[in-house]
């Protein structure tokens, strides 16, 4: 299934609603090689107050995933890697950003610059 899909399929299975999507400012969508294993909710911090009564309780909300696979259109060079896809579920813009780095990636980069 596409992005797109997979922003659907959130919406069935009642990860969020529709009338939650006026509160919320992205989905950031986390994948490893094209397997989604996170999806965060942002809530827009200028309406915590509508979003408590819609039923999202905090700024961020986090699901995850057992490997969902997604292909993501028009965008090359992703399908090996961790990427964070910030989807935005009321006008279905996306931007694709380099992923989380794990500790051991963090340790290895740090050690680098120790040496230079």
């Amino acid at each position: 299934m596409n992005i797109h899909e997979f922003v659907n399929s959130l919406k069935q299975t009642k990860v969020f609603t529709t009338k939650q999507c006026i509160v919320i400012d992205n989905l950031l969508i986390y994948f490893n090689n094209l397997k989604v294993y996170k999806v965060i909710i942002a809530v827009n911090p200028n309406l915590m107050k509508k979003a408590k009564k819609l039923g999202l309780t905090s700024q961020y909300s986090t699901t995850f995933f057992d490997d969902v696979l997604i292909t993501v259109p028009d965008v090359k060079n992703i399908s090996k890697g961790r990427f964070i896809a910030m989807y935005n579920p009321n006008n279905g813009n996306c931007s694709i950003y380099e992923g989380e780095v794990t500790e051991q990636e963090q340790i290895e980069k740090f050690k680098r610059k120790q040496k230079l």
